[in-house]
């Protein structure tokens, strides 16, 4: 039950509706709350399709706010999506 509530899915679903509503304080607070339970960057302004699971409770996920997902993708730990900077 509390994995269903506090779930990394759950938290982003909630802060990804809060941000496009326009209420990016509540989001931000939510994505840091994502942060200390799961050790993951999953921004609100990133977009995740319906069905994408996340696998071992999202343990060090990284994922760039510009970032498209589409729907039924199973992401594991410790992975990276997007954000490549430029070489210098």
């Amino acid at each position: 039950m509390i994995g269903k509530i506090l779930g990394i899915i759950p938290i982003y679903r909630l802060s990804n509706k809060l941000y496009k509503k326009g209420y990016k304080r509540i989001s931000k607070v939510l994505d840091s709350l994502n942060y200390y339970l799961h050790n993951s960057i999953i921004p609100a302004s990133c977009e995740i399709g319906e069905g994408t699971m996340i696998a071992y409770g999202g343990i060090g996920i990284v994922i760039h706010g510009n970032s498209i997902i589409g729907k039924n993708c199973m992401i594991g730990q410790g992975i990276t999506i997007g954000g490549m900077e430029e070489l210098l």
